[in-house]
């Protein structure tokens, strides 16, 4: 039997997910960290609970791994954001609650 230890540091770990704020969004407003694995061509699509694509939109991210979604005018309640790295394929999501 073999074990192995991860010895990633707490920023490393930090950097295979989205970081998602504010959220909940009050303002149709939301900054997105992207981890710095991911292409900068991005595609974002915005499902709510019964799987319906609401909102769809390309970006690139800035140099900070940044990008910012503006006028998202989505009804209150509980939605699924993924970004799609364009070139990989790669693909994480991340709940958003509008209030």
């Amino acid at each position: 039997m073999k074990f192995v230890t991860n010895n990633l540091t707490s920023q490393q770990q930090g950097l295979k997910k989205l970081q998602v704020y504010p959220n909940p969004i009050t303002d149709g407003l939301v900054n997105i960290e992207i981890p710095t694995y991911f292409s900068s061509d991005l595609e974002f699509i915005i499902s709510n609970i019964a799987g319906q694509v609401v909102y769809a939109t390309q970006k690139r991210m800035d140099s900070n791994g940044k990008v910012r979604l503006s006028n998202l005018q989505l009804s209150t309640g509980i939605y699924i954001l993924e970004v799609i790295d364009s070139k990989s394929d790669k693909k994480l999501s991340q709940k958003l609650i509008i209030q």
